[in-house]
C-alpha cells in the first residue's frame, strides 16, 4: 500500500497516483487524510489562504481537519465540493461524480456554478451527472466500503462495474459490448473475487464470463 506522509508546514502543490489494485493514504500537513483507490489519481495545492485538491481519476475518501479560514475545496471533473472539516467520499467513474458524506456536511454543486447545489449532510449520499445534481439519499455508514473490500454497485452500469472492478481488484477485464453495457445492477460485492462476481450478475442478466488470453470478457448468450 502506498504512504505518502505530511512533509512541510510550507505552500506546496502535490500530485499523487496509484496503479489499479493499489491502495493509497496520503495526510496532508494540517492533519487531514486522503485515502486512494487503485488507479487513482489526486492533486493537492495548499497554500497560505486556499486548501484544494482535484481527484482526477478514481474514487478517494477525504477526512479533512476543520478549519473555518481556509475551506477546503475539491474539484472532480465538472463537479465541485465544499467544506470547512468533514469526512466523505469520492467517486468519479465514467460520466458520473458520486459523493457520500460520512461526517460534517458539503456543499456539493458544479465546478461551474451552472446548476444548483445541494447541501450533503452525514449519512447522505448524492451524484452529478451531465451537469444535474441528484437530490441527496440516505445510505448506511456502517457497512464496509471499498476500503474494505467491497462494492455497493447501487443500480451502476455494468460498463461502470466493470471499471470499478479493473480500478480495484487490479484484474483486467474488457469494456462490455453496447447490449450489456448499460444493463443496471444493484447489490453489494467483495472485490477480491471478481470474475466469480461477473458470473454471478451473468446468471441474472444473460451474460457469460470467458478468459480470452488473460483478460475476462463478458459475452451475451444467444
Amino acid at each position: 500500500m502506498l504512504h505518502q506522509p505530511a512533509t512541510t508546514a510550507a505552500p506546496y502543490t502535490r500530485e499523487v497516483a496509484t496503479r489499479p489494485g493499489q491502495r493509497g493514504m496520503l495526510t496532508l500537513v494540517d492533519g487531514s487524510t486522503v485515502k486512494l483507490d487503485g488507479a487513482t489519481r489526486v492533486r493537492i495545492d495548499y497554500g497560505a489562504g486556499r486548501r484544494t485538491a482535484e481527484l482526477l481519476a478514481g474514487q478517494a475518501s477525504f477526512d479533512i481537519r476543520h478549519d473555518s479560514v481556509r475551506p477546503f475545496i475539491v474539484g472532480a471533473g465538472s463537479g465541485e465540493i465544499r467544506v470547512l472539516g468533514t469526512a466523505f467520499d469520492l467517486d468519479l467513474t465514467g460520466h458520473r461524480l458520486k459523493l457520500a458524506v460520512y461526517r460534517g456536511a458539503v456543499r456539493f454543486g458544479s465546478v461551474a456554478g451552472q446548476t444548483r447545489s445541494v447541501l450533503v449532510r452525514a449519512g447522505y449520499r448524492s451524484s452529478l451527472h451531465d451537469g444535474a445534481v441528484a437530490d441527496p439519499e440516505r445510505f448506511d455508514t456502517t457497512l464496509p466500503t471499498w476500503w474494505g473490500g467491497w462494492i455497493d454497485t447501487n443500480g451502476m452500469r455494468l460498463d461502470e462495474v466493470v471499471e470499478v472492478l479493473n480500478r480495484q481488484a487490479g484484474v483486467s477485464i474488457a469494456a462490455p459490448p453496447e447490449a450489456l453495457s448499460a444493463v443496471r445492477v444493484s447489490g453489494r460485492f467483495r472485490i477480491d473475487r471478481p470474475a466469480q462476481i461477473l458470473r454471478a450478475m451473468g446468471d441474472g442478466f444473460g451474460f457469460t464470463v470467458v478468459e480470452r488470453n488473460g483478460k475476462l470478457v463478458l459475452r451475451p448468450n444467444a
